[in-house]
């Protein structure tokens, strides 16, 4: 199993590798709101707002009615719901009119903005962002988008698919490793019992190769004292007179 759990990694670490390699830039998803001026017209307040957009792309305040901009007052929180509204490319102006909104501005908070695609449609979202806050000192945000948000969806889809194609031929090529060493382990377990035969009958052998020796050895040593003792005593006795050496 082993196999397979290296397999699955070296495919993700693939992927990843993939996915980094999309021609996405991140630099190009940022942009800057500013609070310029905030006007008052009776209890209404109006907001300008300078953007600086390096998205490649049109933001979106929210999409059909989904974002509110709240304004905190020293009379309380107001919101209102900018209607299709949306920043262009580069440099731009907008304003955003409260219509009753009573007391000094305090704070500003944008709930949705929306990076639009090619074709128009949402894409990546940014929420809750504060643009003006005069406790903490802040007049304008800045940020950016995910910058995988430019990545077709069909891009995805191909990953996702090439994904699970890798992991499922790597477990395949797993699994027949490791049926072709299991397979391996049974041929040499099935000559086992052979081996220890082998071993028995070698053992056997050397043990009467042993008793063998020892037996001439003894027959020799036999034959050596029968010899001796006969040269050593008369004939009447039993004995026999040795024959003379070589060369006499």
């Amino acid at each position: 199993m082993r196999y397979i759990y290296k397999a699955i990694v070296l495919c993700l670490i693939a992927l990843l590798l993939v996915g980094t390699a999309l021609p996405v830039a991140a630099e190009d998803m940022e942009f800057t709101m500013s609070v310029a001026d905030i006007s008052e017209f009776g209890d209404a307040k109006i907001i300008t707002l300078d953007i600086d957009n390096d998205t490649g792309s049109p933001i979106s305040f929210g999409w059909v009615g989904s974002c509110e901009v709240l304004v905190t007052t020293a009379e309380g929180t107001y919101s209102t719901t900018p209607h299709m509204l949306k920043a262009g490319q580069g440099n731009s102006t907008l304003n955003i009119t409260v219509p009753s909104c009573p007391g000094e501005v305090e704070k500003i908070e944008i709930t949705d903005l929306r990076l639009l695609s090619d074709d128009g449609l949402p894409n990546e979202q940014l929420e809750n962002i504060v643009i003006y806050d005069t406790a903490e000192g802040i007049t304008s945000y800045s940020g950016e988008f995910s910058s995988l948000s430019g990545v077709p969806t069909f891009v995805w889809i191909g990953l996702g698919i090439f994904a699970v194609v890798a992991i499922g031929i790597a477990c395949i090529i797993a699994f027949v490793i490791d049926k072709q060493k299991k397979a391996r382990a049974a041929k040499v377990n099935a000559f086992a019992p052979f081996g220890e035969n082998m071993a028995g009958i070698n053992m056997a052998q050397q043990m009467h190769d042993q008793a063998h020796q020892q037996f001439n050895q003894q027959m020799n040593q036999q034959q050596f004292n029968d010899f001796t003792r006969q040269s050593g005593t008369t004939m009447d006795m039993g004995g026999f007179i040795p024959p003379p050496p070589p060369g006499v």
